[in-house]
């Protein structure tokens, strides 16, 4: 349990800063030890795991890349998969329209 004195304000700035005025005090008995370090170990056993499939695509992007694809093209292509068929034709329709208005500022600038 925390005790903390209402009577002084926290402000933004003092949130990260130590604060003496405020009394701490923690009953271990009312802390269930056993099933905190059980989900501590089920996280970090989840960031091995994710670090271990890191490293898997990482070696799939080289051999790609060794097969001759380019990885930056492969990174797209998951990109845009990962999206619904609606927003990826936004996203391409206002990139079409971007580089229109941005060839018709240049072509303007040339004249």
């Amino acid at each position: 349990m925390w005790i903390i004195d209402p009577a002084q304000p926290i402000t933004p700035l003092e949130t990260c800063q130590p604060r003496p005025h405020i009394a701490l005090m923690v009953d271990t008995d009312e802390i269930p030890g056993d099933q905190l370090r059980t989900i501590v170990e089920r996280i970090e056993h989840m960031e091995q795991e994710i670090s271990e499939l890191n490293e898997s695509k990482k070696e799939i992007y080289q051999e790609a890349k060794s097969n001759g694809f380019d990885p930056k093209v492969l990174r797209e292509i998951v990109r845009r998969r990962k999206q619904d068929q609606k927003e990826r034709d936004e996203h391409e329709s206002l990139l079409e329209l971007y580089l229109r208005a941005m060839n018709g500022a240049r072509a303007s600038k040339a004249a």
